[in-house]
């Protein structure tokens, strides 16, 4: 949990890009601003995908603790690496927490999910959703101590340029290096951690006396199963809507909510109330009160409707935006649960990496298309359709998978 803790990039982002987007316009050197922000985050989702596929060659040869100490270390090395590159680039910036980042977040994260299932077979859903709920409790902190350090007076977003706002105020834009520094030093304690874990072996070979009927497909029979093709569609449609969430929550609202340490909030209150439903949902999949399939039908349906009616949320009052937003992250949080559980659980430990990475190979499709889609969406329709497609997306993957 200490290891898979400082891994909150996605859950940070949407506070931190903020003042970061500014800072790149207003604060940083003329030739600072090469592309998007949006891309940042979504090279991030696909490069975790070869990160997840690269984890079962690392365990063969390096074992689970250091593999996931080596996770570790290249996550420090980015983080401290962004204090750098912030200050100089925003093409630099994406590549090292979009593509270098996102590598080693998914490498990390599915080496500490194998750590958990070789540990604790039995107990795999609700450790799952206790081990990817330790980044999302941080980000708490995390948010609020950026926000305190970046802009404390609570000074509003003074720049408006078509559907979008920016704080150019230099006391603001001074202290966005320092949040970076801060937050990498907060990722430090991860390294730290690793070094107290057991040297395991494979979950292949852990605990096989406690399963001697466990089937396990191989990559190959995976893709020929219909639940591949339902996890598929289900990362796809929910990861975009995630996306959206973390890039614009905040943004968004800027235009109607002129209140930056109350957005803060509402962003802070998100990780309590997604690790919230993904404990919920963990223990109901381990009491077999609920079924994966049943969760991903949920998740996708509230997703739909919530999204339909997010360009209205801030208009109407601040505290709906609230109640929205961590509606939102409730539905959406399940997939970081549901997507491994079942993946352990249809297609076996043996090779799970790898069939977890296949199971979100689709992000790779998303995190290249996402942006054009976005980009182009609000040159021309503007904030509604942005979020009307996400919408339609969920829709369309409830009716295949269902």
């Amino acid at each position: 949990h200490f290891v898979t803790a400082p891994l909150s990039f996605l859950w940070v982002y949407g506070n931190l890009s903020v003042y970061m987007e500014s800072y790149f316009r207003f604060g940083c050197r003329s030739d600072c601003l090469t592309s998007d922000r949006e891309w940042i985050l979504s090279v991030y989702m696909a490069t975790s995908c070869p990160g997840i596929l690269l984890t079962k060659m690392l365990t063969d040869r390096l074992g689970l603790k250091w593999t996931i100490v080596a996770g570790a270390g290249l996550v420090n090395l980015c983080l401290f690496g962004s204090v750098w590159t912030v200050q100089i680039s925003q093409a630099c910036t994406t590549f090292l927490l979009g593509c270098v980042l996102g590598l080693a977040n998914g490498l990390t994260q599915t080496a500490c999910f194998q750590y958990v299932t070789a540990w604790a077979p039995d107990k795999s859903a609700i450790l799952m959703a206790t081990t990817t709920a330790a980044s999302t409790t941080l980000s708490v902190v995390q948010n609020q101590v950026i926000t305190t350090i970046v802009n404390p007076e609570n000074v509003r977003p003074d720049v408006v340029e078509g559907s979008r706002t920016y704080f150019s105020q230099k006391n603001v834009l001074d202290k966005v290096p320092v949040a970076f520094v801060t937050y990498a030093g907060v990722a430090f304690s991860s390294l730290q951690a690793t070094l107290y874990m057991d040297d395991m072996n494979s979950p292949s070979t852990t605990h096989t006396e406690l399963e001697p009927t466990d089937k396990s497909l191989k990559p190959v029979e995976a893709l020929k199963t219909p639940v591949f093709y339902a996890l598929y569609l289900f990362v796809l449609a929910i990861y975009y809507a995630l996306a959206l969430k973390a890039n614009f929550y905040k943004e968004f609202a800027l235009l109607y909510i002129k209140n930056d340490k109350y957005l803060t909030l509402c962003g802070s209150l998100v990780p309590v109330v997604a690790s919230i439903a993904r404990l919920v949902v963990g223990l109901s999949i381990s009491n077999k009160v609920t079924t994966v399939k049943t969760a991903i039908v949920f998740s996708l349906s509230g997703n739909c409707v919530l999204l339909s009616f997010w360009y209205l949320a801030p208009q109407v009052s601040p505290a709906l935006y609230m109640v929205f937003i961590l509606c939102l992250a409730a539905a959406q949080s399940l997939c970081y649960v549901l997507v491994p559980v079942a993946c352990a659980e249809v297609f076996g430990r043996t090779h799970f990496s790898t069939n977890y990475g296949l199971a979100l190979s689709s992000l790779l499709l998303l995190g290249f298309l996402a942006p054009l889609v976005i980009s182009s969406l609000m040159q021309t329709l503007g904030w509604q359709w942005i979020f009307q497609s996400s919408s339609m997306m969920c829709a369309v993957a409830l009716v295949l998978v269902v």
